[in-house]
């Protein structure tokens, strides 16, 4: 399942500003920032439940994130993404759910 958080100017305004005080460069602050901001969503399941036939999915933890800034309509923002991999088929209702189902447009969340 692939998942895009977009921050607004602001936001990304104060993360830069972090991003130049406490690091090298901005990719490199960037690639810790997204593994910190994934790492405390944790604790709040990434604000997402997961649900085929009205069971809930538990999300792991995401395998790959990312942070970078996008323009759009002029405007820069940030855009943290998050891809979660469901470990195993999943069995609900006597249905077998692939990986290949779980991570199509109908599971992804914009």
């Amino acid at each position: 399942m692939l998942q895009h958080w977009k921050f607004d100017v602001y936001y990304l305004a104060m993360r830069l500003a972090d991003i130049k005080n406490g690091h090298d460069n901005q990719e490199q602050g960037l690639r810790k920032m997204a593994k910190e901001m994934a790492k405390n969503l944790k604790s709040y399941h990434y604000f997402s439940e997961l649900k085929i036939e009205n069971r809930l999915i538990k999300l792991t933890k995401p395998n790959e994130h990312s942070l970078k800034t996008t323009t759009k309509k002029g405007q820069q923002q940030l855009l943290l993404t998050m891809r979660f991999r469901m470990n195993n088929s999943t069995v609900v209702n006597a249905k077998l759910f692939h990986d290949a189902f779980l991570t199509s447009e109908s599971a992804r969340k914009d």
